[in-house]
């Protein structure tokens, strides 16, 4: 499958610079909730006052809910994140207080269901009610005018493990909601998920795939991303980051923040991350880096892991997975190299956070002894 080598994962990405994140020492009061926090409040979906001003913030075209299992942990699942950098857009509720969406119109379900369309299709399904925009091809000056070219005005995603998920979708206020299916991209998701391809996406990656795959269907075109200096880093290098600057950030972090966020766990969640870890986790953490070596990851890693289950199976077929690059390279966007000239980084912010803590646990970890990037991709 053609995807962005792991040397490099976020070639091309425009993602502002996460370097104020490195300076943040313990944690904080959340500004609304008065728990302790670091980086945001997972609960509040809030930055922390020291770094409000520095993390970016996101507009985008379609509004996004996220439902997430009532046993998922706040604090470990990147959905937090989408709602953090896209305040007026993302909403997460906890399974089984959801919206009713029968009575809402264009909405679709990221779910496999059994007559999922991909974005593509879909979008061609609607095609006729959007006739008067599809043959303007021009970049589109205001965001506010975007959604007319789009066919879809909100967007749900199920944030649990996979047996949850169907579970979820059981409930008959999603069965009645029109299901399409993301193409595939690697993950660069550092927990490992048994039985999972590489393309199983984190959640924040799964949004960020979505929005991607709309922009450029729907030829919203390549807008300028223009930061005020407040959102610019504190080393000034900017916004938009080369391969170059990407792989000078891979470096040690401070001893301190190592030991607070930097442990990564085995997880049949689809989505977990602790780059907010709730204070009770702190001893646990401890523990566990006492007990932890580089000998004992790579002895684990070469354990046996478990098949693909019938149902990633039929996941793989729902979602069009292929080898080559397709007859059509504009619609297999399992990368950057395909977004070239039809997406200018719009929604590339949303993985902020993610791309920080990528590189804090590649500091730590070699990458080839970590599970979750030695899975097949199919």
């Amino acid at each position: 499958m053609a995807g962005v080598p792991d040397e490099n994962p976020w070639r091309g990405m425009k993602i502002k610079n996460g370097d104020v994140l490195e300076t943040v020492e313990g944690r904080a009061a959340c500004p609304k909730c008065k728990k302790s926090r670091k980086y945001f409040c997972y609960t509040c979906y809030v930055p922390m006052a020291e770094l409000e001003s520095h993390v970016p913030k996101v507009k985008l075209p379609i509004k996004i809910d996220i439902i997430k299992h009532a046993n998922e942990i706040d604090g470990k699942s990147t959905a937090a994140h989408a709602a953090v950098i896209a305040p007026d857009d993302v909403t997460i509720y906890t399974y089984p207080c959801i919206p009713d969406y029968t009575s809402e119109k264009n909405v679709v379900l990221i779910f496999p269901g059994k007559n999922a369309l991909s974005i593509q299709e879909y979008v061609d399904k609607h095609s006729n009610t959007q006739k008067s925009n599809s043959e303007d091809d021009e970049p589109l000056a205001k965001r506010s005018s975007l959604s007319s070219n789009i066919p879809i005005n909100r967007a749900v995603f199920i944030d649990s493990t996979w047996n949850q998920s169907r579970g979820i979708y059981k409930d008959q206020r999603l069965r009645e909601i029109p299901c399409v299916v993301i193409q595939s991209r690697i993950s660069q998701f550092w927990r490992h998920q048994h039985g999972s391809p590489r393309w199983f996406l984190a959640t924040i990656e799964a949004v960020h795939q979505f929005l991607v795959e709309v922009h450029i269907i729907c030829k919203l075109g390549c807008n300028e991303i223009i930061q005020s200096e407040e959102q610019q880093g504190t080393s000034g290098r900017g916004v938009a980051e080369s391969a170059s600057d990407s792989s000078k950030e891979l470096r040690e972090p401070s001893d301190k923040s190592a030991s607070e966020d930097s442990q990564i766990n085995s997880s049949d969640t689809a989505d977990q991350i602790s780059i907010s870890n709730p204070k009770e986790d702190d001893e646990e953490i401890d523990a566990q880096n006492k007990n932890t070596s580089d000998e004992k990851i790579l002895a684990k890693s070469k354990l046996p892991d478990k098949q693909p289950s019938k149902f990633v199976k039929n996941l793989a077929l729902c979602r069009g997975i292929r080898t080559d690059s397709g007859e059509d390279p504009g619609i297999n966007l399992c990368g950057p190299d395909q977004w070239e000239g039809k997406y200018g980084g719009d929604y590339d912010n949303l993985l902020f956070f993610f791309k920080f803590m990528y590189y804090k646990i590649h500091s730590l970890y070699d990458h080839e002894n970590l599970r979750s990037y030695q899975r097949d991709m199919v």
